[in-house]
């Protein structure tokens, strides 16, 4: 691929793909290889645990890497191994996974104008005025009703992180009923 250009990787279980340039692809070459210490080609699951911790993943127990081989559909060889193609579709999953929670974090931190780790009525009141709107007071409550699992009177970090996941996963699955 020519320096500076990107290549389009559709990553199963993201819905929409996403470009991954020359350096992150560089990078997960080079954490495969520092792993495949033995230049075998594979490396196995308790190194995948070690190379996702290298990439900022946290440290995962047996059956959390189970549970991502499972996720990304990769399935070892008879010895436990997974070679490069496999490793690089499971970091391209974590990467749009991580992505994605970052991007909820920034969308709670626009509503959470108080720095409380709380949405109320009134930052949606704020909020919905800086960008020239005037929603009456009920319907921002009953925005927040509709959120508020625990009925605190506030939508919490927990709380909005998995309306927003239930919101992606719906628009994923409408935009796949219409293919």
């Amino acid at each position: 691929m020519p320096h500076g250009m990107t290549a389009h990787i559709v990553v199963p279980g993201d819905g929409i793909g996403r470009e991954y340039d020359e350096a992150e692809l560089a990078k997960i070459r080079e954490v495969f290889n520092l792993f495949d210490a033995d230049g075998s080609g594979n490396i196995d699951k308790e190194e995948l645990a070690l190379a996702l911790k290298n990439l900022g993943f946290g440290d995962l127990n047996e059956s959390e890497v189970e549970a991502i081989l499972a996720e990304s559909g990769v399935v070892t060889d008879d010895s436990g191994q997974i070679g490069f193609q496999d490793f690089e579709k499971i970091m391209k999953m974590k990467m749009s996974t991580k992505d994605s929670l970052e991007e909820i974090r920034r969308a709670f931190a626009l509503f959470d104008l108080d720095g409380t780790g709380l949405i109320t009525a009134k930052n949606l009141r704020d909020v919905a005025k800086t960008i020239g709107e005037s929603p009456a007071n009920d319907t921002l409550q009953d925005m927040i009703i509709w959120a508020d699992e625990d009925q605190d009177g506030a939508v919490t970090w927990q709380e909005f992180k998995q309306i927003m996941e239930y919101m992606t996963q719906r628009d994923q699955d409408t935009a796949s009923s219409r293919r």
